[in-house]
């Protein structure tokens, strides 16, 4: 796996941080190296995630916002056709 693509995902704003474990609503994200008063998020904070595979997350929606200066908006056509 390339050095880019470990863990489970990035924080576009933060690319050192690493997201190193996710349950279906949840990630715990790892800030390698990080010194008392790194400005890191706060709990509650929206921050924007570059995941490295998204089925679960797209399996649970009925569509998808697509954030390209628009408001795209993407049907998920195959939602609960996985049996």
């Amino acid at each position: 796996r390339a050095p880019w693509a470990t863990g489970y995902g990035r924080l576009l704003d933060h690319p050192d941080a690493r997201i190193v474990q996710l349950s279906e609503h949840h990630a715990v994200v790892d800030f390698p190296d990080r010194t008392p008063g790194d400005d890191i998020p706060r709990l509650g904070s929206l921050v924007r995630v570059v995941p490295n595979h998204v089925c679960n997350a797209v399996n649970l929606v009925d569509e998808l916002v697509a954030i390209d200066g628009e408001d795209t908006r993407w049907p998920v056509i195959a939602r609960g056709r996985n049996s």
